[in-house]
């Protein structure tokens, strides 16, 4: 059974049939939420009632209400947003503004919700039964808003409607565009004791974007007064606490939540969030803003742990190890590589690069922007619109050149990669050991100006070969060369192929997303899987991008998800929504169809791909294709269940 709050509202009316609210609630706090609702729905608007204002509309609105107007009361108290939002196809509506403040791009209600004809069915395949004369549930009350039975045990249980796991870009977007939907139940819960995700763990030398921070940002809050081109760490992570402040999200923040385990509630219609060190989390959505590097690989390698001196990997920079004058290895020469090289060279006695496989660098345009031009982009911030169309535009077109175009411009590409790096290497005998024989793009194409200028220094020696061992005194080459070191740093990438990391996720009937997926993630559009009822990824499996920025991509996929979450509480407050498993199955086939022809498959190995071949990161096509595919919630994709089902 659920529960009631209790009533502390009194109720008056005109016999004009308007309603206002007079609860005590608002009394006390003074604030003016008087709402008008006219007989037939023709005119609604409202100032953000609380829960006893919702029930005092729905008390007198009973006597008038219309069928049509039973379905915007329905929607309105499951989604807990404001009637003239819910009221859009039935009179003039307001701006969408966030709750805490400021007008925001909140995502538009799905309008399946009251006009699609879909029934959504019960347990046992029955359709839900709307009981119109019952009032709506309210939005304060946590257990009801949840579709969680207050009859369940609740010692050391915190709910809320929708719970997200992770406090970086994913995250705090996912958090912010629900608050700016009128989602307002929302919590955030996070690992460390500060938000940033991967650009709070990676600190190490030279660490920055590689993508411009005028693109790398979010379309909601641009920045101009960005130092750099390609902002570092440090002032990135800074954007992200000042977007924690600014959006007042600490109080939808839990942070030092380190999340082991997640399981759905067929008979509730719930997930729960098992942390660490025993506290839980129940909500009726789950939201899953882990990002793909997080969990440092380390190699395969004999001996690593004999190794006497220090060693750290590059995602877990150890700044209290004295570099200067010590002979240190860096073992890798991927993007972590190419920036710590040269920041690190002119501190250390020796530094030796051991490169397995050579990655194309591309020359990074960057610099500090002028004093001037962020006065002009803080005075004009259309201005900045601009900017971010033109890099968006030129990143694009690498997908366009080396990703996915012709053959003759992927040689045309080739050429004028190989050409940079001759020049940057002054010959053709010193550029050989760095020029890949793959096609650029079939890895991840890295940009410095400092890379190949560094390894051309008499204090940096390049071994490009395997590390085949590590002793106590360094390391050995697959030659059989010893290298002695004093210290060894291992930039060797993130676990990619398992995107929940520690994370044990059970859906319907006890299946494990981990066993479902085995060698390949998938999802449908990267965001929703079968048989995990109202979860979803954000960059999930191939949602990520070689060429973009995939801020873009997030926030495609947090609007996706929450018109799913709106569809799914307009529809009763006990309602999941569910991929189904034909939809999911469709979108990979057309995946794998897709990337035969895509640089991918060229034949190179790479994170893209898993030990098959098959490419499970990264989306072939365009970004704009992709936001044409989210633009809309396809709920003829989807099931919809009720809770009731046994567990």
């Amino acid at each position: 059974m659920m529960r009631k709050s209790s009533p502390l509202w009194t109720a008056t009316h005109t016999s004009s049939r308007v309603a206002v609210c007079s609860c005590n609630s608002c009394s006390r706090s003074r604030r003016r939420v008087t709402s008008v609702w006219r007989c037939g729905g023709k005119s609604l608007r409202d100032g953000a009632p609380d829960s006893a204002c919702i029930q005092t509309l729905s008390a007198w609105g009973r006597k008038v209400r219309t069928r049509r107007t039973d379905a915007i009361w329905r929607s309105h108290a499951a989604v807990g947003v404001g009637m003239e939002e819910l009221g859009a196809r039935a009179g003039p509506s307001k701006p969408n503004r966030h709750p805490l403040g400021g007008r925001l791009p909140g995502a538009p209600l799905c309008r399946r919700v009251f006009h699609d004809g879909g029934e959504p069915r019960g347990g046992a395949g029955r359709p839900l039964d709307y009981q119109r004369d019952s009032a709506p549930p309210s939005y304060a009350h946590e257990l009801v808003m949840s579709g969680i039975d207050s009859d369940a045990p609740s010692a050391s249980i915190t709910r809320a409607t929708v719970l997200v796991i992770g406090a970086g870009f994913s995250g705090l977007g996912a958090a912010i565009q629900l608050l700016s939907a009128g989602v307002r139940d929302v919590l955030v819960l996070e690992r460390a004791e500060s938000v940033g995700g991967t650009w709070r763990d990676n600190t190490y030398p030279g660490c920055a974007c590689d993508i411009p921070s005028h693109l790398y940002s979010f379309s909601f809050h641009l920045n101009p007064d960005w130092s750099h081109h390609y902002s570092k760490q440090p002032e990135i992570q800074a954007y992200l606490e000042r977007i924690r402040t600014e959006y007042q999200l600490d109080r939808h923040l839990r942070m030092g939540v380190d999340c082991v385990r997640a399981e759905f509630s067929e008979r509730r219609g719930c997930w729960t969030v098992h942390a660490r060190d025993g506290r839980r989390f129940e909500a009726r959505f789950l939201i899953g803003g882990l990002g793909p590097l997080r969990i440092p690989r380390y190699p395969d390698i004999p001996g690593r742990e004999r190794f006497a001196g220090p060693q750290m990997h590059s995602a877990r920079w150890d700044a209290s190890v004295d570099l200067s004058g010590r002979r240190v290895g860096v073992v890798g020469s991927g993007a972590s590589a190419v920036q710590i090289v040269p920041e690190i060279a002119d501190t250390v006695g020796q530094l030796h690069v051991f490169q397995r496989t050579p990655p194309w660098v591309a020359p990074r345009m960057d610099g500090p922007i002028a004093p001037r031009t962020r006065a002009l982009l803080r005075s004009m911030p259309w201005l900045m619109w601009i900017w971010r169309g033109l890099l968006y535009t030129r990143f694009e077109l690498y997908y366009l050149t080396a990703f996915g175009g012709m053959d003759i411009t992927r040689r045309l590409v080739r050429a004028l990669f190989t050409r940079h790096i001759v020049r940057s290497m002054g010959s053709a005998d010193a550029a050989h050991p760095l020029i890949p024989t793959y096609a650029p793009g079939c890895k991840r194409i890295l940009s410095s100006t400092a890379w190949y200028p560094t390894l051309r220094r008499s204090d940096v020696s390049l071994h490009p070969m395997a590390v085949a061992e590590v002793d106590e005194k360094g390391v050995v080459l697959a030659d059989g060369r010893s290298v002695p070191l004093d210290v060894l740093v291992w930039c060797t990438g993130f676990v990619v192929d398992q995107p929940l990391g520690q994370l044990d996720v059970i859906g319907r009937g006890g299946v494990s997303l981990r066993d479902q997926w085995g060698l390949r993630p998938r999802a449908h559009l990267g965001v929703t899987v079968p048989e995990f009822p109202n979860l979803f990824l954000l960059l999930g499996p191939n949602s990520g991008l070689g060429h973009n920025s995939v801020v873009l991509m997030i926030e495609a996929q947090v609007r996706y998800v929450v018109r799913a979450i709106q569809c799914a509480m307009g529809r009763g407050a006990a309602v999941s929504v569910e991929v189904k498993p034909e939809a999911e199955a469709a979108f990979v086939e057309e995946l794998d169809r897709k990337q035969k022809s895509k640089v991918w498959a060229a034949g190179c190995s790479s994170w893209y791909l898993n030990d098959a071949g098959e490419n499970f990161s990264i989306w072939p096509g365009t970004t704009l294709a992709y936001f044409w595919r989210m633009a809309r919630f396809d709920l003829e994709h989807y099931a919809l269940v009720e809770a009731g089902a046994p567990d």
